[in-house]
Protein backbone atom coordinates (compact mmCIF):
# COMPACT_ATOMS: atom_id res chain seq x y z
CA UNK A 1 0.00 0.00 0.00
CA UNK A 2 1.61 3.30 -1.12
CA UNK A 3 1.16 6.62 0.65
CA UNK A 4 1.75 10.15 -0.55
CA UNK A 5 3.84 12.85 1.08
CA UNK A 6 3.41 16.46 -0.15
CA UNK A 7 6.69 18.38 0.09
CA UNK A 8 6.45 22.17 -0.60
CA UNK A 9 8.58 23.36 -3.49
CA UNK A 10 9.01 26.76 -1.80
CA UNK A 11 9.51 27.28 1.92
CA UNK A 12 6.76 29.92 2.04
CA UNK A 13 4.15 27.51 0.64
CA UNK A 14 3.34 25.11 3.47
CA UNK A 15 0.88 22.37 2.57
CA UNK A 16 -0.84 21.25 5.75
CA UNK A 17 -4.42 20.54 4.80
CA UNK A 18 -5.94 18.19 2.24
CA UNK A 19 -9.24 19.59 0.97
CA UNK A 20 -10.60 16.80 -1.19
CA UNK A 21 -9.59 13.27 -2.12
CA UNK A 22 -11.17 11.51 -5.10
CA UNK A 23 -10.39 7.82 -5.29
CA UNK A 24 -11.14 5.75 -8.38
CA UNK A 25 -9.71 2.38 -9.46
CA UNK A 26 -5.92 2.87 -9.91
CA UNK A 27 -6.38 6.65 -9.85
CA UNK A 28 -5.99 9.16 -7.01
CA UNK A 29 -6.62 12.90 -7.25
CA UNK A 30 -5.75 15.10 -4.28
CA UNK A 31 -6.68 18.79 -3.95
CA UNK A 32 -4.73 20.58 -1.25
CA UNK A 33 -4.36 24.00 0.36
CA UNK A 34 -2.79 25.95 3.17
CA UNK A 35 -5.64 25.40 5.61
CA UNK A 36 -9.26 24.34 5.91
CA UNK A 37 -10.50 27.77 4.84
CA UNK A 38 -8.73 27.92 1.47
CA UNK A 39 -11.78 26.60 -0.34
CA UNK A 40 -14.50 28.44 1.55
CA UNK A 41 -12.80 31.86 1.72
CA UNK A 42 -12.40 32.10 -2.03
CA UNK A 43 -15.99 31.35 -2.99
CA UNK A 44 -15.25 27.81 -4.06
CA UNK A 45 -12.18 28.73 -6.15
CA UNK A 46 -9.45 26.31 -5.12
CA UNK A 47 -6.33 28.10 -3.80
CA UNK A 48 -3.59 25.53 -3.64
CA UNK A 49 -3.18 22.82 -6.22
CA UNK A 50 -3.81 19.23 -7.21
CA UNK A 51 -1.90 16.02 -7.69
CA UNK A 52 -2.89 13.23 -10.07
CA UNK A 53 -1.54 9.75 -9.43
CA UNK A 54 -2.29 6.81 -11.71
CA UNK A 55 -1.20 3.23 -11.09
CA UNK A 56 1.17 4.35 -8.35
CA UNK A 57 2.99 6.97 -10.46
CA UNK A 58 2.74 10.77 -10.30
CA UNK A 59 1.20 11.96 -13.58
CA UNK A 60 0.46 15.64 -13.05
CA UNK A 61 1.01 18.43 -10.52
CA UNK A 62 -0.57 21.85 -10.92
CA UNK A 63 -1.75 24.86 -8.92
CA UNK A 64 -0.74 28.18 -7.40
CA UNK A 65 1.18 26.47 -4.60
CA UNK A 66 3.22 23.71 -6.23
CA UNK A 67 4.42 20.68 -4.32
CA UNK A 68 6.78 17.82 -4.93
CA UNK A 69 4.79 14.60 -4.40
CA UNK A 70 6.74 11.69 -2.93
CA UNK A 71 5.32 8.15 -3.08
CA UNK A 72 6.24 6.32 0.12
CA UNK A 73 5.73 2.75 1.30
CA UNK A 74 4.99 3.64 4.92
CA UNK A 75 1.96 5.39 6.33
CA UNK A 76 3.66 7.67 8.85
CA UNK A 77 3.68 10.76 6.64
CA UNK A 78 -0.05 10.73 6.03
CA UNK A 79 -0.99 10.55 9.68
CA UNK A 80 0.00 14.18 10.23
CA UNK A 81 -2.29 15.52 7.51
CA UNK A 82 -5.93 16.08 8.64
CA UNK A 83 -8.46 14.84 6.12
CA UNK A 84 -11.41 17.05 5.12
CA UNK A 85 -14.42 14.82 4.58
CA UNK A 86 -16.00 14.96 1.14
CA UNK A 87 -19.48 16.32 0.60
CA UNK A 88 -22.49 14.00 0.65
CA UNK A 89 -23.23 12.59 -2.79
CA UNK A 90 -26.28 13.65 -4.80
CA UNK A 91 -28.96 11.17 -3.76
CA UNK A 92 -32.13 9.56 -5.11
CA UNK A 93 -34.83 7.63 -3.26
CA UNK A 94 -35.67 4.32 -4.92
CA UNK A 95 -39.23 4.23 -6.25
CA UNK A 96 -41.34 1.09 -6.90
CA UNK A 97 -40.12 -0.79 -9.97
CA UNK A 98 -36.72 0.90 -10.14
CA UNK A 99 -33.77 -1.47 -10.60
CA UNK A 100 -30.09 -0.68 -11.14
CA UNK A 101 -30.33 -0.02 -14.93
CA UNK A 102 -33.35 2.24 -14.37
CA UNK A 103 -31.61 4.04 -11.50
CA UNK A 104 -28.50 4.62 -13.63
CA UNK A 105 -30.72 6.27 -16.24
CA UNK A 106 -32.47 8.39 -13.60
CA UNK A 107 -29.08 9.49 -12.23
CA UNK A 108 -27.78 10.25 -15.72
CA UNK A 109 -24.77 7.93 -15.49
CA UNK A 110 -23.77 4.64 -17.06
CA UNK A 111 -24.65 1.38 -15.29
CA UNK A 112 -20.96 0.77 -14.60
CA UNK A 113 -20.51 4.24 -13.09
CA UNK A 114 -23.68 3.83 -11.04
CA UNK A 115 -22.28 0.64 -9.54
CA UNK A 116 -19.00 2.40 -8.71
CA UNK A 117 -20.77 5.34 -7.10
CA UNK A 118 -22.61 2.90 -4.82
CA UNK A 119 -19.76 0.49 -4.16
CA UNK A 120 -20.10 1.20 -0.43
CA UNK A 121 -23.08 -1.19 -0.42
CA UNK A 122 -22.53 -4.89 -1.04
CA UNK A 123 -24.85 -6.70 -3.48
CA UNK A 124 -26.81 -3.50 -3.94
CA UNK A 125 -28.58 -4.44 -7.17
CA UNK A 126 -29.89 -7.71 -5.74
CA UNK A 127 -31.02 -6.18 -2.45
CA UNK A 128 -32.62 -2.91 -3.60
CA UNK A 129 -35.91 -2.01 -1.98
CA UNK A 130 -38.32 0.87 -2.22
CA UNK A 131 -37.20 3.81 -0.13
CA UNK A 132 -33.48 3.01 -0.32
CA UNK A 133 -31.17 5.99 -0.85
CA UNK A 134 -28.58 5.64 -3.65
CA UNK A 135 -25.76 7.92 -4.79
CA UNK A 136 -25.98 9.59 -8.20
CA UNK A 137 -22.65 11.44 -7.96
CA UNK A 138 -19.26 11.18 -6.31
CA UNK A 139 -19.15 11.85 -2.59
CA UNK A 140 -19.79 10.17 0.71
CA UNK A 141 -23.03 8.19 1.13
CA UNK A 142 -25.60 9.76 3.46
CA UNK A 143 -25.42 8.51 7.05
CA UNK A 144 -27.62 5.57 7.92
CA UNK A 145 -30.69 6.46 9.99
CA UNK A 146 -30.67 5.40 13.63
CA UNK A 147 -33.59 3.06 14.42
CA UNK A 148 -36.20 4.66 16.73
CA UNK A 149 -36.35 3.58 20.37
CA UNK A 150 -39.47 2.86 22.39
CA UNK A 151 -40.87 5.56 24.64
CA UNK A 152 -40.13 5.92 28.36
CA UNK A 153 -43.58 4.51 29.24
CA UNK A 154 -42.84 1.30 27.34
CA UNK A 155 -44.95 2.12 24.29
CA UNK A 156 -43.42 1.75 20.87
CA UNK A 157 -42.32 4.63 18.69
CA UNK A 158 -45.21 4.96 16.24
CA UNK A 159 -46.47 6.84 13.23
CA UNK A 160 -49.72 7.40 11.37
CA UNK A 161 -49.71 5.48 8.10
CA UNK A 162 -49.91 7.89 5.18
CA UNK A 163 -50.37 7.85 1.42
CA UNK A 164 -47.81 5.67 -0.32
CA UNK A 165 -46.34 4.22 2.88
CA UNK A 166 -45.06 0.66 2.64
CA UNK A 167 -42.98 -1.42 5.03
CA UNK A 168 -40.11 -1.31 2.57
CA UNK A 169 -40.14 2.47 2.33
CA UNK A 170 -40.58 2.98 6.08
CA UNK A 171 -37.89 0.42 6.84
CA UNK A 172 -35.38 2.32 4.70
CA UNK A 173 -36.41 5.65 6.21
CA UNK A 174 -36.07 4.53 9.83
CA UNK A 175 -33.21 2.04 9.51
CA UNK A 176 -35.19 -1.11 10.33
CA UNK A 177 -36.19 -4.21 8.38
CA UNK A 178 -39.59 -5.27 7.09
CA UNK A 179 -39.28 -8.31 9.36
CA UNK A 180 -38.86 -5.97 12.35
CA UNK A 181 -42.03 -4.05 11.42
CA UNK A 182 -44.03 -7.26 11.10
CA UNK A 183 -42.72 -8.54 14.44
CA UNK A 184 -43.49 -5.30 16.30
CA UNK A 185 -47.06 -5.05 14.97
CA UNK A 186 -48.33 -8.58 14.37
CA UNK A 187 -51.15 -9.64 16.69
CA UNK A 188 -51.16 -6.51 18.87
CA UNK A 189 -51.34 -3.25 16.89
CA UNK A 190 -54.89 -2.04 16.22
CA UNK A 191 -56.19 -2.96 12.72
CA UNK A 192 -52.82 -4.46 11.71
CA UNK A 193 -52.93 -7.49 9.43
CA UNK A 194 -49.52 -7.48 7.72
CA UNK A 195 -47.25 -5.21 5.69
CA UNK A 196 -49.16 -5.61 2.39
CA UNK A 197 -52.44 -4.89 4.22
CA UNK A 198 -51.35 -1.79 6.16
CA UNK A 199 -54.06 0.88 6.07
CA UNK A 200 -53.79 4.65 5.74
CA UNK A 201 -54.93 6.59 8.80
CA UNK A 202 -54.04 3.91 11.35
CA UNK A 203 -51.06 3.90 13.70
CA UNK A 204 -48.24 1.37 13.58
CA UNK A 205 -45.11 0.62 15.59
CA UNK A 206 -41.67 1.44 14.19
CA UNK A 207 -39.85 0.10 17.25
CA UNK A 208 -40.43 -2.58 19.85
CA UNK A 209 -42.75 -1.83 22.76
CA UNK A 210 -46.44 -1.79 23.66
CA UNK A 211 -48.80 -1.00 20.75
CA UNK A 212 -50.03 2.57 20.32
CA UNK A 213 -53.59 3.60 21.05
CA UNK A 214 -55.48 4.02 17.76
CA UNK A 215 -56.36 7.50 16.55
CA UNK A 216 -59.78 8.59 17.93
CA UNK A 217 -62.91 8.87 15.78
CA UNK A 218 -65.41 11.60 16.50
CA UNK A 219 -68.44 9.33 16.04
CA UNK A 220 -67.07 6.14 17.66
CA UNK A 221 -69.45 4.64 20.25
CA UNK A 222 -67.44 1.64 21.43
CA UNK A 223 -63.94 0.23 21.38
CA UNK A 224 -60.61 2.05 21.75
CA UNK A 225 -61.37 4.76 19.15
CA UNK A 226 -63.88 6.51 21.43
CA UNK A 227 -62.47 9.97 22.12
CA UNK A 228 -60.48 10.42 25.37
CA UNK A 229 -60.08 6.68 25.90
CA UNK A 230 -57.09 5.93 28.13
CA UNK A 231 -54.64 3.09 27.71
CA UNK A 232 -55.51 0.19 30.07
CA UNK A 233 -53.17 -0.03 33.04
CA UNK A 234 -52.92 -3.79 32.56
CA UNK A 235 -51.02 -4.45 29.33
CA UNK A 236 -52.79 -7.81 29.04
CA UNK A 237 -56.15 -6.11 28.49
CA UNK A 238 -57.16 -6.22 24.84
CA UNK A 239 -57.90 -2.84 23.25
CA UNK A 240 -60.95 -4.47 21.68
CA UNK A 241 -62.62 -4.79 25.11
CA UNK A 242 -62.54 -1.08 25.91
CA UNK A 243 -65.84 0.86 25.98
CA UNK A 244 -68.23 -2.08 25.41
CA UNK A 245 -71.71 -1.41 24.02
CA UNK A 246 -74.77 -1.17 26.28
CA UNK A 247 -77.07 -4.20 26.51
CA UNK A 248 -74.18 -6.38 25.34
CA UNK A 249 -74.73 -5.19 21.77
CA UNK A 250 -71.99 -6.11 19.32
CA UNK A 251 -69.18 -3.60 18.75
CA UNK A 252 -67.71 -3.37 15.26
CA UNK A 253 -64.13 -2.51 14.33
CA UNK A 254 -65.41 0.88 13.14
CA UNK A 255 -66.62 1.74 16.63
CA UNK A 256 -70.39 1.26 16.12
CA UNK A 257 -72.85 -0.72 18.25
CA UNK A 258 -75.64 -2.86 16.85
CA UNK A 259 -77.21 -6.32 16.38
CA UNK A 260 -76.61 -6.78 12.63
CA UNK A 261 -74.05 -8.84 10.78
CA UNK A 262 -71.72 -5.89 10.21
CA UNK A 263 -71.60 -5.50 14.00
CA UNK A 264 -71.73 -9.12 15.16
CA UNK A 265 -70.07 -11.27 12.46
CA UNK A 266 -66.41 -12.04 13.05
CA UNK A 267 -64.13 -11.57 10.01
CA UNK A 268 -60.73 -11.20 11.66
CA UNK A 269 -57.69 -12.75 9.95
CA UNK A 270 -55.52 -15.40 11.64
CA UNK A 271 -52.78 -13.71 13.64
CA UNK A 272 -54.18 -10.23 13.03
CA UNK A 273 -54.16 -7.50 15.64
CA UNK A 274 -57.36 -6.40 17.43
CA UNK A 275 -59.67 -4.61 15.04
CA UNK A 276 -58.07 -6.14 11.94
CA UNK A 277 -60.28 -7.38 9.10
CA UNK A 278 -59.69 -10.31 6.76
CA UNK A 279 -59.25 -9.65 3.04
CA UNK A 280 -62.56 -9.24 1.24
CA UNK A 281 -64.40 -7.77 4.25
CA UNK A 282 -64.85 -4.23 5.60
CA UNK A 283 -66.27 -5.01 9.06
CA UNK A 284 -65.71 -7.41 11.91
CA UNK A 285 -66.97 -7.71 15.46
CA UNK A 286 -64.45 -6.88 18.20
CA UNK A 287 -66.48 -7.42 21.41
CA UNK A 288 -69.80 -8.99 22.54
CA UNK A 289 -69.78 -10.87 19.25
CA UNK A 290 -72.83 -12.88 18.21
CA UNK A 291 -76.47 -11.92 18.73
CA UNK A 292 -77.29 -14.23 21.67
CA UNK A 293 -75.91 -11.96 24.41
CA UNK A 294 -77.65 -8.89 23.03
CA UNK A 295 -81.01 -10.61 22.62
CA UNK A 296 -80.86 -12.09 26.13
CA UNK A 297 -80.11 -8.70 27.67
CA UNK A 298 -82.79 -6.99 25.62
CA UNK A 299 -85.41 -9.46 26.89
CA UNK A 300 -84.70 -8.56 30.53
CA UNK A 301 -84.55 -4.79 30.21
CA UNK A 302 -87.21 -2.42 28.94
CA UNK A 303 -85.65 0.82 30.21
CA UNK A 304 -82.08 0.87 28.88
CA UNK A 305 -81.64 1.35 25.16
CA UNK A 306 -78.50 0.58 23.17
CA UNK A 307 -76.49 3.14 21.23
CA UNK A 308 -77.58 4.05 17.74
CA UNK A 309 -77.65 1.01 15.49
CA UNK A 310 -75.52 1.39 12.36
Amino acid sequence: MHNLELQPTFLDSPINYILFIYLQPRCLVIHYGNDAGDYERHGGALIGGSVLIYAGAVINVQGSRPVTPVIKDDSSSMHSLPIHKRAICRTHEVKPGEDCPKLASVCGVSPADFTKLNSFRNNMCSTLREGDIVCCSAGDPPPKPQPPKKNADGTCASLLIGDGDTCSRLGSKYGVTEQDLEKWNAGKTWAWTNCPGMMKGYKMCISDGLPPMPAPKEDAECGPMVRDTKRPSDSRTSLANLNPCLLNACCSNRGFCGPFDKHCAVHSPPGGGPGSVAAGFRDTCISNCGRDNYQAELGTSQEVRPHRLR
